[in-house]
């Protein structure tokens, strides 16, 4: 179902964005679309996704133990 959706969206929406010229604009709204029925498609099957601020404490630590080494 979201599949059928987001394919009658992109049918509605983009012609009329490839036709006035704006491509990037249509490749902007093809990228969107697809990762919000990614996503959307995710959401509906109950799959457990990781939090993104994971990974910025991953990415924070070492960079904190180096300052804390620096600055004690």
């Amino acid at each position: 179902m979201v599949t059928g959706i987001a394919a009658a969206i992109g049918i509605k929406e983009l012609p009329s964005l490839i036709r006035g010229g704006m491509k990037g604009e249509a490749a902007t709204v093809v990228f969107f679309l697809i990762a919000g029925s990614v996503m959307s498609v995710i959401a509906a099957k109950l799959i457990s996704v990781p939090s993104p601020l994971d990974m910025i404490i991953w990415i924070y630590t070492p960079f904190n133990h180096l300052l804390e080494m620096i600055f004690t």
